[in-house]
């Protein structure tokens, strides 16, 4: 019989699953905006090609990024296309977590 390990999360999945503490809230940061932007899309009832013309990016580049690959996509780049969607981004900072 196995038993099994629960492992407490740090909320930050990239984080969890091994990426450097900074380079793990970058990609958070980006997965959180995109997010954001799926659900403009969804609200509005966008297909992936009109929300490419509307973010300004390619179909297949929106496509990678729905799929949460993110290779040269900059956090700045991510803001101005949830801009785009109508929404507005705010920058919120905070103390870091007692490890």
């Amino acid at each position: 019989m196995t038993q099994d390990k629960w492992v407490v999360s740090s909320d930050n999945v990239f984080e969890d699953l091994g990426f450097e503490r900074e380079e793990a809230a970058v990609l958070k940061i980006k997965a959180d905006l995109m997010i954001e932007i799926e659900k403009a899309m969804k609200a509005q009832r966008l297909t992936q090609s009109r929300a490419a013309q509307i973010l300004g990016v390619s179909r297949p580049r929106l496509n990678r990024m729905l799929h949460g690959r993110f290779e040269g996509v900059t956090i700045d780049r991510l803001v101005q296309m949830l801009e785009r969607t109508g929404k507005h981004v705010s920058v919120k900072v905070g103390k870091k977590k007692a490890a």
